[in-house]
């Protein structure tokens, strides 16, 4: 299946309108749970939050007294100091009446078995609230965003439509999270997001970096989700039910995540598509940070039923929807380029300043037992001169490293560019320059092809055929060597004239026109007048093209006359 770089589509008003309405209806619904959320700051809490139904919720910070209690996420709360309590707003009263620190008596239930543990109370605090509700906000946003712009961008494709199902989901399933603890006028809502978020994935693993050949199938996902999305709504107060559908819906999203990572790698190592394996090299930071840290951490606590925090899943997810749209739409967008490669160098070198104090401080405490020389305010400063002695080098051999994982390049820009320049200065003539600066992008730059364009001529491609902007076909790089294709006629173009709805050249017909895309174009210009060359076409074979190429229609040169002599 051919690939190609087709240009955008402008977006149709419906697109543009829909968009707007999404946009908006999420601006509505971020406020809302933004205000609700923010009633929090303040206020004294049990050290854990609550579901609607009582279940405690597998979210926690490791400075809450909650965290370091065994076995407490998903148990229903029963009584509060001895006194029973119907709903999750009554266990609030009850433990917000109390000053901070006080120790309070929780019963709890979990598979039939009932037990009693003792949580002090605490303040929540602006800080708890940046680390909660602001993750949630921030990804949802960032998600949400991603998948609308892409969209707009390529209205069209099937698997920007699949990823902004996955926007839309996850921004639906971050934003009423806001609102899951208290007053939780979103419950139900939430679980729609919480259930349709991995067939999203599903659908969007068939047709990312490229179309499966089950992609027909991307909709199937969506009846599972569907059939536990029932049973949630019917069972959402019953506790036990609900905690063991949401490891079942926990374990769905995780296989999904597995599937698509499956994926990226196999395309990446095995796959024969360079446009494919281009689109995976974008995403490998992304998918790092905002796919393998999260889905792990998800993975782990619906195998231990919930007894992992999940919240610390909602740090990074936005960096694989950046990573994801940028893939997708990468060559609509201006000098974006040069920024994720920027953002990539500083992130790994941050990093890597970050494992290196680590280090120090682990090596120095727990080996060298040296325990006083990371207690002195010295250490710090001493660590930062050391930094700034050692940051150009590990700049340096960053970018490269950078460069050659995620990019695909191993070279030095200074070298190449000095290298360039004094080859450009020892020549004058035009052919050689265009045929330099080509041979210098190819060899740098992981270029599908590259072409060089005189002024008043048509483009020179460096490999493989002419490409015309409407043919949807793609050579493979280095397919056939700048000389079996000579260049094509750098006659300038003839006015062209319009009758009717065709557009048509005015002028005679020249025997060297290329005719199109399809065309293989084996025209030299020896004098003033162009002629057809009798340089037979490049074969297939020879190309290293599979398909027959296209049937050439130039005119056949008549065969000429020798002379007596």
């Amino acid at each position: 299946m051919p690939e190609s770089f087709l240009t955008t589509p402008r977006a149709s008003a419906a697109v543009r309108l829909g968009a707007i309405a999404i946009g908006l209806a999420a601006i509505v619904l971020a406020t809302r749970t933004t205000i609700t959320s923010s009633a929090w700051v303040g206020r004294v809490f049990p050290g854990f939050v609550l579901l609607d139904n009582r279940v405690i919720a597998s979210v926690g910070l490791a400075n809450w007294s909650g965290t370091s209690v065994p076995g407490l996420y998903q148990s229903q709360v029963v009584a509060v100091d001895g006194v029973a309590v119907g709903s999750a707003a009554e266990a609030y009263a009850r433990v917000a009446a109390l000053p901070p620190g006080t120790p309070v008596r929780y019963r709890l239930a979990r598979r039939g078995v009932e037990r009693e543990v003792t949580v002090a109370a605490e303040r929540f605090t602006l800080r708890d609230w940046m680390l909660l509700f602001g993750a949630f906000l921030l990804n949802g946003a960032m998600y949400l965003a991603s998948g609308l712009v892409a969209w707009v961008l390529r209205p069209r494709a099937p698997v920007v439509r699949a990823f902004l199902m996955v926007g839309v989901a996850m921004s639906l399933f971050l934003l009423t999270a806001m609102d899951l603890y208290g007053p939780a006028s979103f419950f139900r809502l939430h679980v729609v997001g919480e259930t349709f978020f991995p067939a999203a994935v599903l659908q969007f693993a068939l047709l990312f970096p490229q179309t499966h050949r089950f992609a027909r199938w991307r909709h199937a996902g969506y009846g599972l989700s569907l059939a536990i999305l029932v049973l949630y709504e019917a069972f959402l107060y019953r506790p036990s039910t609900y905690s063991s559908l949401l490891a079942a819906n926990m374990i769905y999203l995780g296989v999904a995540g597995l599937f698509l990572t499956a994926r990226l790698v196999w395309v990446y190592w095995r796959g024969g598509s360079q446009l494919a394996r281009q689109r995976v090299r974008v995403v490998t930071l992304g998918v790092l940070f905002g796919l393998g840290i999260p889905g792990s951490i998800v993975v782990i606590s619906a195998l231990l039923g919930g007894g992992v925090a999940m919240n610390t899943a909602a740090f990074t997810p936005f960096l694989f929807a950046l990573s994801v749209a940028y893939a997708i739409v990468q060559h609509d967008l201006l000098e974006i380029d040069a920024m994720v490669k920027r953002g990539a160098y500083y992130l790994v070198l941050t990093g890597a300043v970050g494992s290196a104090y680590v280090a120090a401080v682990v090596v120095l405490n727990l080996i060298l037992r040296a325990g006083a020389v990371t207690e002195s305010p010295a250490f710090p400063v001493v660590f930062t001169l050391a930094v700034l002695l050692l940051f150009n080098p590990l700049r340096t051999r960053l970018q490269a490293l950078v460069d050659r994982v995620f990019f695909g390049t191993r070279y030095d820009g200074p070298r190449v560019l000095a290298a360039l320049g004094a080859q450009l200065a020892a020549t004058l003539q035009r052919d050689r320059i265009a045929a330099l600066v080509r041979d210098c992008v190819d060899e740098t730059i992981p270029a599908r092809a590259s072409s060089s364009r005189t002024a008043g001529g048509s483009p020179r491609w460096a490999a493989g055929r002419r490409f015309h902007p409407r043919s949807p076909d793609i050579w493979a790089p280095g397919a056939c060597s700048p000389a079996s294709i000579r260049p094509s006629s750098t006659r300038p173009r003839r006015p062209t004239t319009r009758r009717g709805r065709r557009w048509r050249r005015s002028g005679p017909r020249s025997p060297c026109r290329s005719g199109g895309a399809r065309r293989w174009s084996a025209c030299s210009r020896p004098g003033p007048s162009a002629r057809v060359s009798s340089t037979p076409r490049p074969t297939p074979s020879s190309c290293g093209r599979s398909p027959t190429p296209p049937r050439s229609r130039s005119r056949t040169p008549a065969p000429t006359r020798r002379s007596p002599s």
